[in-house]
C-alpha cells in the first residue's frame, strides 16, 4: 500500500504505538470521517507487531468473547478495531465502555465458562504453565 505521510500523521502513529505498547494500554481515536483514524491505527498495529482483530457486529457476543480470550488467555498482543459504522445496537457501545472503564463486560460468559477461564488463568499466576 502506497502511503503519503505528513509530519502530523507520523506523530499520531508514534503516539498510538506508545499508548498501545504500554501495559494495559488502550486508546479511543476520535475524529471526523475520512481523517485517517483507521489507517493510522492499522499502521500503528503493524509497527508495534500486534495482531489486528476486527469483529463482525452480527455475532457481537461471540466475537467479543473471542477477542477477550485472545488477549487474556492466549496473552497475545492485539488491537481490537471497531468503528462507529459497525455499531448496530446501543448495547455494543455499553460493552466497549465497560471494557475501557473496568476491563470486563458483565455477564459476557456463562458461569461454567467463566469458572473455566478463572481456573486456567490461576495456573498462570501460580507459575505452573511454562
Amino acid at each position: 500500500m502506497n502511503l503519503v505521510l505528513f509530519m502530523n500523521a507520523i506523530q499520531h502513529v508514534i503516539r498510538i504505538v506508545r499508548i498501545i505498547t504500554t501495559t494495559f494500554g488502550h486508546a479511543l481515536l476520535v475524529g471526523v470521517g475520512g481523517s485517517g483514524r483507521k489507517s493510522l491505527a492499522i499502521l500503528s498495529c503493524f509497527v508495534a507487531q500486534y495482531d489486528l482483530i476486527q469483529v463482525d457486529a452480527k455475532n457481537w457476543i461471540e466475537e467479543l468473547q473471542r477477542v477477550l480470550k485472545i488477549a487474556g488467555m492466549e496473552m497475545k498482543n492485539c488491537i481490537f478495531l471497531f468503528s462507529d459504522s459497525q455499531v448496530s445496537k446501543e448495547s455494543q457501545l455499553e460493552d466497549i465502555c465497560n471494557i475501557l472503564n473496568n476491563g470486563e463486560v458483565p455477564n459476557l460468559f456463562l458461569t461454567e465458562d467463566r469458572n473455566k477461564i478463572i481456573e486456567e488463568m490461576a495456573q498462570y499466576t501460580q507459575g505452573t504453565i511454562n
